[in-house]
């Protein structure tokens, strides 16, 4: 028996030296681990933990169905009212993907902080909807013959041929 023990301890050792004796290459990154998937959240400039607005900045309303929530939402609670595209919100803290923010009006709830971007980014230039200009077309725009449908040869309505595959019956 002890034989066998010597003869494993042995076997052990050498393979532990040909392994280069138990060093490691450096120090682990958790941000960047290998064996994260491709696209995993771990991965990025930021760490986890850092919040992408910091507490007493404004934010502004970036989505139209962006809504506040008085408590914190979970998969039942509907928003109690729905921000208009612009509103000034200012950030008091995070939690998970929603931020607590305080309106103008000293109105507290959560906003998905996706739906929002940091005041400075837009500086009031809001867009609603696409608009045609009132006054017309210029002088010169939309004249001249109307476009015309290409016909085709023959002059008669188009028919489908027949398909060159037979249907398949089944017995």
């Amino acid at each position: 028996m002890s034989f066998m023990i010597r003869f494993l301890t042995g076997w052990a050792f050498l393979l532990l030296i040909s392994c280069g004796g138990g060093r490691t290459s450096g120090g682990y990154d958790e941000l960047n681990n290998p064996l994260d998937s491709p696209g995993s959240q771990r991965r990025g400039e930021a760490p986890l933990n850092e919040s992408k607005y910091a507490a007493g900045s404004y934010v502004e309303v970036t989505d139209a169905n962006a809504g506040l929530f008085i408590g914190f939402p979970d998969t039942e609670t509907q928003a109690a009212r729905r921000l208009p595209l612009g509103t000034p919100l200012k950030v008091i803290g995070e939690r998970g993907s929603y931020l607590r923010v305080e309106t103008a009006e000293g109105e507290i709830g959560f906003v998905p902080a996706i739906m929002v971007s940091d005041s400075s980014a837009s500086r009031g230039v809001i867009i609603t909807e696409i608009q045609a200009p009132s006054g017309g077309a210029p002088e010169g725009v939309g004249e001249g013959p109307p476009a015309s449908v290409p016909q085709l040869p023959g002059g008669g309505p188009f028919v489908a041929p027949e398909p060159e595959v037979p249907p398949i019956s089944v017995e």
